[in-house]
């Protein structure tokens, strides 16, 4: 296909890196020349494995091309991990040759390299090359395309949890920073240990095994050694939002922020603070490069750097209850529409509890506290209704009625009610179902729950998302305990409003680049 493409469009641009650019002519005539390179000088077989190891570039594109075409593998080596992990990757691949760039051409030592755009700018000067049996490669869709290396391919954990923490037995002599030291030769910096606990002796069990339940709790405060103190505004701001990341008291402004237990997850957090903090050039300051400065002092200089002046628009409340329906409300509603015909229901967010205990949980108060939920965010009765004269998808905040969501009490037997967990009415608000499922073949006139009955919530994707998990569990809980209304949110942003002032963005520049891209 992009053969074709670039033989009928050799002159449009087919990849875009900041202010770089290639025509579909000139990347095809680079990875001609790449994969000649390949084949001729270094010798590559199809099914060969060939590592690349270059930072963010077109010349990562025009390599990884280059060794789909000769039919080799291609293996990303990521230009952050350590040298010890990169030589272990490559020995585990068996690759004889690394694509690299000027920037990791030093990173690898022991191995034959390619470096990308060195070759690149010598090779300009041709203006031919015989391609010929390029086409007689014998490439078929059983040969495999590359190799990617997750955490648990390697044989060490994923590190998907909140935080790493590793537990060492070890003398008196052992302390965190040598064991941190240590890891960061070998494993890239999202799989280090956020935290050490160092013990003399582990717990043990009745079979000799570690008892895991015995371990001390990592501390969720911590408090680190503070050698640079922040030495302005800047520096004093981006320290807070650290401390409150991380959960610590301090933070020296030359300290790593994975060496204190960061990881990406957090990263991600702390630019996501970072931009509601601070006004900066997000297409300049990008979360790459915070990840590749990981210290306060460098967050400090890169916000600096990159900070712009601009005027903030502050959003208030509107107190509506009719509004043109939000862009994401407007695509939802279409393609629930186009669904109906197959009854293909995928917009719905269920979650499910099973009881632990007997007699602790009330379905009447349980339905008063789901009620109280319901009262207060408008968007959980908010119909979306299509309004023919004026063409548009327009929401309307419903009253609340006892008939507004959906609360039945069912046996663990009783499919016909399964089946209308997933029936949802938008057009009338009815965006969540609650089914309480009792163990017992038939239903208990009790009120109190029993062990292993089932509480199951699910609730329409157009009135919820997983980030408003925290917030309807929270407030279920708060109207469960206290069995009271929950206060309203006077002055708070609801749904309606964003979808108002979402609508008064100016979207001019946004719609040009989506138009230009999607036209060729």
């Amino acid at each position: 296909m992009f053969t074709i493409q670039a033989d009928n469009h050799p002159q449009k641009v087919s990849v875009e890196l900041d202010e770089q650019c290639l025509t579909y002519g000139e990347l095809m005539s680079y990875v001609e020349r790449i994969a000649l390179l390949l084949l001729d000088h270094f010798h590559i077989q199809p099914g060969e494995i060939i590592c690349q190891c270059v930072e963010r570039s077109i010349e990562m594109v025009i390599g990884m091309m280059a060794i789909e075409v000769v039919g080799g593998v291609y293996c990303p080596l990521s230009a952050a991990d350590p040298q010890n992990r990169l030589q272990q990757l490559i020995r585990d691949t068996n690759s004889h040759l690394v694509l690299v760039d000027s920037m990791t051409r030093h990173e690898l030592k022991d191995v034959e390299i390619l470096c990308m755009d060195d070759w690149i700018v010598t090779s300009g000067s041709q203006n031919t090359c015989d391609v010929d049996h390029l086409s007689s490669i014998k490439i078929t869709p059983d040969n495999l395309a590359y190799v990617l290396f997750t955490s648990g391919s390697t044989g060490t954990p994923k590190a998907h949890n909140e935080q790493l923490v590793a537990y060492v037995q070890a003398g008196s002599d052992m302390d965190s920073n040598r064991l941190r030291i240590h890891c960061e030769s070998d494993l890239p910096l999202h799989m280090i240990p956020g935290m050490f606990i160092i013990m003399e002796q582990f717990p043990l069990n009745a079979n000799g095994k570690v008892d895991r339940k015995a371990l001390p709790q990592p501390q969720r405060r911590r408090t680190f050694v503070i050698e640079h103190e922040p030495q302005n505004e800047i520096e004093a701001r981006v320290e807070a939002i650290w401390c409150s990341v991380l959960s610590c008291d301090r933070v020296s402004t030359t300290t790593s922020f994975f060496s204190l237990g960061g990881h990406s997850l957090l990263l991600m957090e702390l630019y996501h603070r970072y931009e509601s903090e601070f006004n900066f050039d997000r297409r300049a300051l990008s979360i790459n490069m915070i990840f590749s400065n990981p210290t306060i002092l460098q967050h400090a200089r890169l916000l600096e750097k990159h900070s712009v002046i601009e005027e903030r628009i502050v959003w208030h409340p509107l107190n509506m209850k009719k509004a043109i329906a939000s862009f994401a409300q407007e695509r939802i509603f279409m393609d629930e529409m186009i669904r109906l015909s197959s009854n293909d229901r995928i917009y719905s967010i269920p979650f499910v509890y099973q009881v632990s205990h007997s007699g602790l949980v009330s379905i009447a108060r349980f339905r008063r506290a789901l009620d109280a939920l319901v009262i207060k965010h408008d968007i959980l009765r908010t119909s979306l209704l299509f309004n023919s004269t004026s063409g548009q998808l327009e929401e309307h905040v419903e009253f609340f009625s006892n008939n507004i969501y959906t609360f039945v009490v069912t046996n663990a037997n009783d499919q016909d009610n399964a089946q209308q967990m997933t029936l949802f009415d938008i057009e009338h608000g009815r965006v969540l179902h609650c089914q309480i499922i009792r163990n017992a073949s038939q239903p208990s006139p009790d009120d109190l729950l029993e062990s292993k009955d089932f509480i199951v919530i699910n609730i329409h994707h157009i009135a919820f998302d997983g980030a408003s998990m925290s917030l309807f569990l929270h407030d279920l809980q708060l109207a469960y305990e206290t069995d009271l209304p929950l206060p309203a949110m006077l002055n708070g942003l609801k749904y309606i409003d964003y979808a108002v002032h979402e609508r008064q963005i100016d979207m001019t520049i946004s719609r040009q680049f989506w138009r230009s891209l999607l036209d060729t």
